[in-house]
């Protein structure tokens, strides 16, 4: 490229990045992911590394316009979209193993934190948990829901064939899943990759709702949209435009207290996420290393075993909450310090 060309390049993508705020937002690569974190707009991108050899990524959703996936919550029956209501500041927090966007206001911080994770015979990463936190800085309880909005775009190529799978169905219209139903992850897919989400897995939260629907009819509700089974994806001008939304239906949060929800994201599998392997927690193993080094007699007090046993007991009702993941591994070795411990101190 001559220079007078570099320095049109240069000028297009200032006015781009000008007028398209969060569109160049913070990249966060590992394995076959690249998750984009957009501190302007509170919004995150999701890509897969469909061709190594050219680099080439492919969004899972909408990517034109992030701000069509979007979180929201109700705060005592206010609705706050996050990125776009005034109220809440935006930044980008966590560390590069888990980013997080953190929407903060007088009232309620929320951490919308991401890990890595991979499923399938795949030695690469290729999917994210997304753990939600809402913790209340009111002064007193509040009644907290949490919304996610996802622009899902790859089973819309093709007319004639389902929009949506699950393990127990296909989905070609408007269908609601509540806890009456058994279905445990769906999938969204074209010819060549699928972008793939959970509803019921040991570890997560399950939504009280998940709405597969138009996206315009969901976007323009400020919760929950009206629900017609098998009404069609079209909504003028939005024709076979569809989307999922996941709804944890508002609860009440004491004061200086913490709500929190999960879900996962990944490329899609036939298996569901039975086969997903999760890398080990920083600090669990740190605990548990201290654990067992703390039951030679030598090495360790008493109140520093018992420190590091309640530590053990939080994350075990963490896991049991659906808040953090656990490996077999780290069971295995949790379910080992803990009877080690047992046997020490002459415990029943």
């Amino acid at each position: 490229m001559n220079k007078t060309g570099l320095r049109r390049g240069i000028f297009l993508l200032a006015l781009i990045a000008l007028f398209t705020p969060g569109l160049f937002g913070r990249e966060y690569n590992l394995g076959r992911i690249r998750l984009v974190l957009h501190e302007q707009t509170g919004r995150f991108s999701f890509f897969y590394l469909i061709d190594p050899n050219r680099n080439l990524y492919e969004p899972f959703f909408l990517n034109a316009d992030p701000r069509t996936s979007f979180l929201a919550v109700m705060v005592n029956d206010r609705v706050y979209r996050l990125g776009d209501d005034p109220a809440f500041t935006v930044r980008i927090g966590g560390s590069p193993g888990n980013p997080a966007l953190v929407f903060e206001s007088p009232f309620l911080v929320v951490t919308q934190e991401f890990s890595f994770f991979q499923v399938s015979a795949s030695h690469e990463t290729n999917g994210v948990r997304m753990t939600i936190r809402a913790e209340n800085k009111a002064g007193q309880e509040a009644s907290v829901g949490i919304r996610v909005l996802l622009d899902t775009t790859l089973g819309e190529g093709n007319r004639s064939s389902a929009h949506f799978v699950t393990d127990l169905q296909t989905i070609s219209a408007e269908i609601a899943l509540d806890h009456s139903r058994n279905d445990q992850w769906w999938s969204s897919r074209n010819n060549r990759y699928g972008l793939m989400g959970s509803i019921s897995f040991r570890g997560i939260s399950r939504p009280d709702l998940i709405h597969f629907s138009n996206w315009k009819r969901l976007n323009d509700a400020a919760w929950k949209s009206d629900y017609v089974p098998g009404r069609s994806f079209d909504v003028p001008p939005s024709f076979g435009d569809s989307a999922v939304c996941y709804y944890y239906d508002p609860l009440p949060v004491g004061r200086n207290s913490s709500r929190t929800v999960s879900m996962l994201l990944s490329l899609a599998d036939p298996r569901g996420f039975e086969s997903l392997v999760v890398p080990a927690d920083e600090t669990l193993s740190r605990i548990l290393r201290d654990s067992r080094r703390s039951l030679a007699p030598s090495s360790q007090t008493r109140d520093e075993d018992l420190k590091n046993l309640d530590e053990l007991i939080r994350r075990m009702d963490l896991y049991a909450a659906g808040e953090l993941f656990l490996s077999e591994e780290d069971l295995n070795i949790m379910a080992m310090v803990i009877a080690q411990l047992r046997s020490r101190y002459g415990l029943p």
